[in-house]
């Protein structure tokens, strides 16, 4: 009998997860093709059936980490249950997985950084936080209600990443167990700044309605 072949999307998936494990642990410039491929558990030669160049495989474990995160990050959050509730369980969402995948968040960090410095690939960095920042921005529309203040949801979700970034790095930097308590701290400082905005705006509302009164 012939030797079956899987598919190539499987072999992709394969060289990718292979990908974030070497740059993880051993970072961009022990990530040859040879060291991937042996992470696979595959002929070297497979790597050029899948992938046009090394760079294109970064590029694309990259994408796909993140895409794979915020897919997982959802699936925490539930629809319509209002935007102090969605802040926390987006950011609840963000730490359950990033201390489930740390090698992702290892990897995606070196990645930004060889992305920074490449000549081509200087968009990677970019494109990735941007889809962080509109998949985040995605999702507390999702938890949003109509009561809900009127604040800007890009600037949330920039002050949730930012947040979850910093806590992240102290993390892995300090190898305490303070991570969790950091960001719980960030949720409550984020649902402070909406509230203050609530408050302006009611405040605001009363102030017309007051003028109208008198007028």
């Amino acid at each position: 009998m012939g030797k079956t072949h899987q598919p190539i999307e499987e072999t992709r998936r394969q060289l990718i997860e292979a990908t974030i494990a070497v740059i993880s642990r051993e970072g961009i410039a022990r990530a040859t093709t040879r060291r991937i491929a042996d992470e696979a558990g595959l002929p070297t030669g497979t790597f050029h059936y899948c992938f046009d160049t090394k760079e294109d495989l970064l590029a694309t474990a990259c994408e796909s980490a993140t895409l794979l995160g915020l897919s997982d990050i959802g699936s925490e959050v539930p629809p319509k249950s209002g935007l102090l509730n969605g802040i926390a369980a987006v950011i609840r969402g963000y730490v359950k997985w990033i201390v489930r995948r740390p090698d992702i968040q290892k990897a995606q960090i070196e990645l930004t950084i060889w992305s920074w410095r490449s000549d081509n690939f200087q968009h990677l960095a970019q494109r990735n936080y941007r889809r962080y920042l509109d998949g985040t921005v995605q999702l507390f529309k999702e938890t949003r209600l109509a009561e809900d203040p009127d604040v800007d949801l890009e600037t949330l979700a920039r002050m949730t990443i930012g947040m979850l970034d910093g806590a992240m790095l102290q993390w892995f930097s300090l190898g305490d167990q303070a991570f969790v308590k950091a960001t719980e701290g960030g949720i409550e400082a984020i649902q402070t700044y909406v509230l203050s905005a609530k408050d302006k705006q009611s405040r605001e509302l009363q102030a017309v309605g007051d003028s109208v009164a008198h007028s």
